[in-house]
């Protein structure tokens, strides 16, 4: 490898690094919240409440800041910075800046007015109870304004991205737990209710985030107040995509709220098995896909902005294996050891014993579409680089459909855990369809390469799966011992499965081996961006 290309990938994989890091601390974070939660409220009437008046803003975070804003912006902004310069991309951005503005103050508005209709539509068994109802609606409504910040912070954030900064973003969401468990710890005591002393601090942990993003765009010379052209083509045109991009980048945003919809019909707590279950499976779904996705995009989109598509189509299938090396351990983990875990970091308090068991089951069934969500996350951010809005709209869409219609059959026969299955049943659909679109992108010897590697890790994850099987039944006591003895039995059976999955790895898939051992010093050494 020549250098000029070891110091791209190094550059590439620092950025993954950095993101990672901050992620991680941002879930470890995000586990001790929702710990937190879980010890005050348990699994009931206020948690269903919490999590569905959170699910709204949240979802539309998941959208503007996570996917659909940068799968818009991202390609258009590079674009511009190519071909016009840094001036004329910023115009753009300030241009698409006030749109966004403009639609995130509409909608918080709106959200606020019309949330009682709102909460009726998305949770409708709440309707008969009246206090939960009540309780989602005024939690709703506190939680509204972070819609606003949100939407601001995803532009902020689509910009640094795009200009090679991934720190800042990366770091707000560090900063937006610790405002949430601050509040939970702190100031709870203090409210007749202790949710809405939570809803507050989910509000103003979105005005923190945004404002920790300033300091640093306005050090890459963009300027806020500067005169720009509201109307910009190249803004219009990103904010036009948004709505289909909606569907293909968020689908399976998309989907966890229709089960959620659905959920709200069943027993009290099965929206929050659901939520805590999902929280999990985001854990390595963050930590190493949406790490990998967010570096390589705005690479991606530039590479296609210059009409080196054959380097585009190369660094895809490189994050692609290296997503699949690590997801597919992960998921076989998850699934052994998804019933330990859970009682290690939530039994406690209020949130006993029968949650932790329920919430184990319907991990089960979600950590098996770990994969697809994994591969959907990436496939749908190639296909936007290429600016084609069109393929990742129609995978979306059909995942929807399937997930609506197997979700409200499953959910007859097996409950929330047949809503878990349905989510990821309607994953794998999605990214079927996204393979089957690829191929017109793909070269026989891409393909060859990232089947391999997929194989090998499936492989090695299923036989890392019996062997961690078999030693959480010697290592693992019962749920209900004490966490010392839990937490050992968890840590040593995770070691175990670590240290056979690598040595698998390491006599079956040297190429991959090598690949990951120099992606990783490359990334030790040029950490700072």
């Amino acid at each position: 490898m020549v250098p000029a290309e070891k110091q791209k990938l190094a550059k590439l994989f620092s950025g993954v690094f950095t993101i990672g890091s901050a992620t991680l601390l941002s879930r470890i974070l995000g586990f001790v919240r929702d710990a937190i939660v879980a010890m005050l409220f348990g699994a009931g009437i206020y948690s269903d409440a919490f999590f569905m008046a959170f699910r709204i803003p949240n979802l539309l975070r998941k959208f503007f800041s996570d996917g659909v804003l940068s799968l818009s912006f991202i390609p258009e902004f590079t674009k511009c910075h190519t071909i016009e310069g840094k001036e004329k991309a910023f115009d753009m951005a300030r241009s698409f800046f006030c749109i966004i503005s403009f639609a995130g103050v509409l909608l918080v508005l709106c959200g606020i007015v019309y949330t009682p209709g709102l909460v009726s539509t998305i949770a409708p068994g709440f309707v008969t109870h009246a206090q939960k109802y009540d309780l989602t609606v005024a939690l709703t409504r506190i939680m509204m304004p972070y819609v606003g910040a949100i939407f601001l912070m995803a532009v902020c954030m689509g910009i640094l991205n795009a200009c090679g900064h991934f720190a800042a973003p990366a770091v707000a969401p560090i900063v937006f737990n610790v405002v949430i468990i601050f509040f939970a710890l702190v100031l709870s005591p203090l409210f007749d209710m202790p949710a809405v002393a939570l809803a507050w601090g989910v509000t103003l942990g979105g005005v923190f985030q945004l404002l920790l993003q300033l300091p640093f765009i306005y050090g890459k010379g963009f300027r806020f107040l500067k005169r720009c052209h509201i109307m910009n083509p190249g803004a219009v045109k990103a904010a036009g995509t948004m709505l289909p991009a909606m569907v293909g980048g968020a689908g399976y945003q998309i989907n966890v709220l229709v089960v959620t919809f659905m959920a709200s019909r069943l027993g009290d707590g099965s929206i929050s098995y659901l939520y805590y279950a999902d929280r999990l499976v985001q854990f390595p779904l963050a930590l190493f896909t949406v790490s990998v996705s967010t570096v390589i995009f705005p690479r991606l989109a530039s590479s296609v902005a210059i009409n080196r598509q054959e380097d585009a189509t190369e660094l895809f299938s490189r994050g692609l294996q290296a997503v699949f090396f690590i997801t597919l351990p992960a998921m076989a983990g998850l699934m052994v050891l998804g019933k330990p875990i859970v009682a290690l970091l939530f039994f406690q308090g209020e949130f006993e014993m029968t949650a932790v068991v329920e919430t184990g089951s319907v991990l089960f069934f979600l950590s098996t579409g770990l994969w697809a969500f994994s591969g959907t996350r990436l496939f749908g951010a190639f296909f936007y680089a290429f600016s084609d809005i069109k393929t990742p709209f129609v995978a979306g869409f059909c995942s929807i459909w399937v997930n609506v219609v197997l979700g409200w059959g499953l959910m007859k026969s097996m409950g929330h855990t047949g809503l878990a299955l349905s989510l990821s049943v309607s994953a794998v659909v999605n990214l079927v369809i996204l393979l089957w679109k690829a191929n017109v992108y793909f070269t026989v010897s891409v393909w060859q390469k990232m089947l391999l590697s997929g194989a090998k890790a499936l492989v090695f994850s299923g036989i890392m799966y019996g062997v961690v099987g078999w030693a959480s039944s010697l290592l693992c006591p019962a749920l209900d011992a004490g966490k010392p003895a839990l937490c050992m039995g968890v840590l040593l059976s995770i070691m175990i499965g670590v240290l056979v999955y690598g040595g698998l790895f390491f006599v079956g898939g040297r190429q991959e081996y090598r690949r990951m051992q120099k992606w990783v010093k490359g990334s030790k050494k040029n950490v700072a961006i």
